[in-house]
């Protein structure tokens, strides 16, 4: 199993254990991270936030950080999965709202959301 693998496997299994249908990597004090939460927030839609600089976060964060960067070549937070669909930060779930697609990851997800009016 390639090292890309390990780590995508990782994160998704933190997804499944302590997320919900939308999971968000957060960490504290960052602007994006309030932005991308403002978008869910509008659409009513409920998610797990996993802010992996707490002191009670059941991970370590740089091992959950370096995790997300070989899987799925980030570097930056928020990071934001529908179900196991990674939609990425906020600059990727603002464009997907803007261009409407969010919709269609939310209903392929069965994620409940309140739709804006257009």
């Amino acid at each position: 199993m390639s090292q890309n693998t390990i780590a995508k496997e990782y994160i998704l299994s933190l997804i499944e254990r302590y997320g919900e249908t939308v999971t968000f990597f957060s960490i504290a004090y960052c602007p994006y991270c309030f932005a991308a939460k403002n978008i869910l927030t509008k659409l009513q839609i409920s998610y797990k936030e996993l802010k992996i600089d707490d002191d009670n976060f059941p991970c370590d964060k740089l091992e959950v950080a370096d995790n997300l960067t070989d899987g799925f070549s980030v570097r930056t937070f928020p990071q934001i999965f529908i179900g196991r669909h990674h939609v990425g930060g906020y600059n990727e779930l603002s464009a997907i709202f803007k261009d409407q697609s969010l919709y269609t990851v939310l209903d392929e997800n069965l994620v409940d959301y309140m739709r804006e009016p257009e």
